[in-house]
């Protein structure tokens, strides 16, 4: 009897000391956006909130960018940095970013998230310096 309430008394007292193993997660990339003009010849850089449950500080994270034909056609890989600089084949396209994060300890990398789609336009023309030659009167050269 006395055995038996001693290893009660063991039991619970050792039971607030076992630590419950949390599954850790994936760190995530949420709020992918793109930030800049989308006009030929611009700079456009790939921007994120980078997330992690286990509060991981984040490691080298991968980025990807994509053209389109559509917001909604066959992505083709164009560049793997978070900048990403316009070109002539990206006018009349869409361009989306990818970010794929990754922590310094844990579980990683985390699973790919993508921007909305961002069509590329051709800037406007502009004038250069106008200007009037000739006589002010009338019916002169």
């Amino acid at each position: 009897m006395k055995l038996r309430l001693y290893v009660c008394l063991y039991i619970l007292l050792l039971f607030p000391l076992i630590v419950i193993a949390q599954e850790n997660t994936a760190p995530t990339a949420g709020l992918v956006t793109i930030s800049g003009i989308p006009y030929y010849n611009q700079r456009l850089t790939g921007e994120y909130h980078y997330s992690d449950n286990e509060n991981d500080p984040e490691g080298t994270s991968t980025f990807q960018w994509y053209r389109a034909d559509s917001p909604t056609g066959t992505m083709t890989p164009i560049a793997s940095s978070q900048t990403y600089d316009l070109t002539l084949a990206d006018v009349g396209k869409y361009i989306f970013f990818e970010v794929v994060p990754a922590a310094t300890a844990g579980i990683s990398p985390g699973p790919a998230s993508i921007s909305a789609a961002l069509e590329v336009l051709n800037a406007a023309p502009s004038a250069g310096t106008a200007s009037i030659t000739g006589s002010p009167y009338r019916n002169q050269s």
